[in-house]
């Protein structure tokens, strides 16, 4: 329980790690996702991107597009294999609900476009 009260401050060393370490190749670049918060329990937890895109069955593109429009939870496989999260925007940030009250994480989201007509 300790771990998970203090996981906004790691998150945040993670971000800042990030920053340090990958300055010099940084120019503007943000890390990529690979792993997407599944329902299950323990690392398993962890669901992997092309999991997901095997699921549907979709290329790249198609997976963007469906990502970025939000079809993507429309997909029965998806929506049993992930977690879906409430949060608010502010600040042209993401902040996600999570199971501990109070504590809310910064999440940057993949596409900018996805904030569009909700509070900045």
């Amino acid at each position: 329980m300790v771990l998970s009260k203090s996981l906004g401050m790691h998150i945040s060393q993670m971000r800042t790690s990030y920053h340090m370490v990958m300055k010099e190749v940084y120019n503007g670049k943000r890390p990529i996702v690979h792993f997407i918060l599944g329902k299950k329990k323990g690392y398993e937890r962890l669901v992997h991107l092309e999991e997901i895109k095997r699921c549907i069955g979709a290329g790249q593109e198609d997976f963007t597009l469906m990502w970025e429009n939000g079809q993507i939870w429309k997909e029965k496989k998806v929506e049993e294999r992930l977690c879906r999260v409430t949060s608010q925007v502010k600040n042209k940030l993401i902040l996600a609900d999570t199971c501990i009250p109070g504590l809310k994480l910064e999440i940057t989201p993949v596409f900018q476009s996805q904030l569009s007509g909700h509070a900045l």
